[in-house]
């Protein structure tokens, strides 16, 4: 069983290496995504910690009427819940793509519209293949697209924009909606996200909803 000493030397050590290999992964990843930067906040919290451990003195935080807390517990709380990675995340989204947002997202759907998945595969941007799997979307527009046939009618409903959104790089997002009729009779509400990506637009996403009367 390790005496007090101990355990406050086994926790600087710990405590330092983890901040050095935060540093390292910081020069690494210069722009994280929201999930690294969460994961980076609480390592971060854990190592400084851990270094305050062996340093002398003492100290008291206490964030609003929930945690009072003191020592290294309370160094983990201040970078943890005042969260100075926010600080320095990069929230630009960039230079503004040149052309219509609004042309890419009907050029788009004319390419879905043949129901040709390799084709439509290689018409999403690089930050949405990686978040979805080629085999899901190939699947989706052979489950869901295909059996619709071909569209009768499309007609434009409104847009929406964002710099922002959970999970996805920081860049200009515009979502259009369209509410379109299909052969088989059907009549569907389509999404079509894109994204701004190398200073163009690219497709991020898209959706087939049925129309909720």
């Amino acid at each position: 069983m390790m005496s007090r000493s101990q355990e406050k030397i086994t926790a600087f050590i710990f405590g330092t290496v983890f901040v050095i290999t935060i540093l390292v992964v910081a020069l690494l990843v210069p722009d994280p995504t929201t999930f690294q930067v969460f994961v980076f906040r609480v390592i971060l919290s854990l190592a400084a910690g851990g270094v305050a451990a062996m340093i002398p003195g003492f100290i008291n935080v206490e964030i609003s009427s929930f945690l009072r807390a003191g020592g290294a517990l309370a160094v983990f709380a201040i970078l943890y819940f005042l969260n100075p990675t926010e600080l320095v995340a990069s929230t630009d989204p960039g230079p503004l793509p040149k052309g219509s947002a609004r042309e890419t997202s009907d050029k788009y759907l004319q390419i879905a519209d043949k129901v040709d998945e390799v084709i439509i595969w290689g018409e999403f941007s690089n930050a949405a293949k990686k978040l979805y799997e080629k085999d899901d979307v190939i699947d989706a527009f052979r489950t869901v697209r295909k059996p619709l046939g071909d569209v009768k009618e499309r007609n434009f409903v409104g847009s929406q924009s964002s710099n922002h959104l959970a999970g996805w790089p920081n860049a200009h997002y515009r979502t259009f909606q369209y509410n379109t009729l299909f052969q088989n009779g059907q009549n569907k509400y389509e999404i079509v996200m894109v994204m701004s990506e190398d200073e163009i637009w690219k497709v991020a996403g898209h959706t087939i909803n049925p129309i909720l009367n």
